[in-house]
């Protein structure tokens, strides 16, 4: 019997139109991702993680159609490019995204239960008094009060609107969830709330994460597997205690090292070696130049 991945992604190149020279009739290309693979299995958390710009929140808009892209993307064995806008909408509740910010992520129009209840109101045939029992039972699950449903995105604070979020999108029962950057727009106090709920979502066998974020400490917390992007490539890939305990790759050695801990002599003996790392190639990069 052939296994089938959750999600498959083989060679996934994404580009754009850069600023035009005044010099030039042709703007540039440029490359944000360039031929990414991987593979995301059923009740596995895979990180992605990389410094801004790598091309980390690039390939997961290709994952979700919000960009255009070359290469094959398969959900459950489903080619994504081969099929039209009806069968993609039909598969949109099964592939689910929590955003970076909470707010923008909202509609202010909205009350909490009705932005939680719209998705279900469009995939879902369910009476209102369904929806609105399914609006509490979500709420609550993700430690909020289901009288929260009756207030608006601007009188909750950045956390609580983020577990909103959270709640939105698993109201269809995804089987895969992205998180783009969810907590780095929220407090220390507030970001433990909500991962104490991301946690809890990662317990379920079903349920395929993709985990996109720049803080190497909650990839290892929470990732079982850690590909690590630069400049538009996948550079590492494996699981996230041997990627981020023991890297191969010069680049992952460098975010680890320019990672802060909370030890300040650890840290200033660790900027330290990264300096004179950073110094030595350098000095390599001047001397093979300069000899070519």
């Amino acid at each position: 019997m052939t296994h089938t991945p959750l999600l498959d992604i083989r060679d996934i190149s994404v580009s754009y139109a850069g600023a035009r020279s005044p010099f030039s009739r042709k703007a540039p290309s440029v490359n944000a991702v360039r031929s990414a693979s991987l593979q995301l299995e059923r009740g596995e958390t895979l990180g992605i993680v990389g410094e801004s710009g790598s091309g980390k929140s690039t390939l997961v808009r290709a994952i979700l159609g919000l960009t255009s892209y070359s290469g094959v993307i398969e959900f459950d064995g489903i080619d994504l490019s081969a099929i039209g806008k009806r069968e993609r909408r039909a598969l949109a509740p099964r592939i689910q995204m929590v955003f970076q910010d909470p707010y923008g992520s909202l509609s202010p129009r909205m009350t909490i239960g009705e932005c939680i209840a719209e998705p279900m109101r469009l995939h879902r045939r369910l009476t209102q008094q369904e929806r609105e029992s399914r609006v509490a039972e979500l709420l609550t699950s993700v430690g909020l009060q289901p009288a929260v449903g009756k207030a608006m995105p601007r009188d909750l604070s950045g956390g609580q609107r983020q577990r909103v979020a959270i709640a939105r999108a698993i109201a269809l029962d995804p089987q895969v969830i992205v998180f783009d950057e969810a907590t780095s727009s929220l407090d220390v106090s507030t970001q433990a709330q909500v991962l104490a709920v991301i946690e809890d979502l990662g317990q379920r066998s079903d349920l395929g994460s993709l985990f996109v974020t720049h803080d190497l400490h909650l990839a290892r917390r929470f990732c079982d597997t850690v590909v690590v992007m630069r400049a538009g490539e996948i550079v590492e890939r494996g699981p996230s205690e041997t990627v981020l305990s023991e890297p191969s790759h010069p680049y992952t050695q460098e975010l680890l090292a320019s990672a802060p801990v909370p030890d300040p002599v650890v840290q200033r003996r660790r900027s330290g070696e990264l300096r004179a790392a950073l110094h030595a190639k350098a000095v390599s990069r001047t001397q093979a130049t300069s000899e070519s």
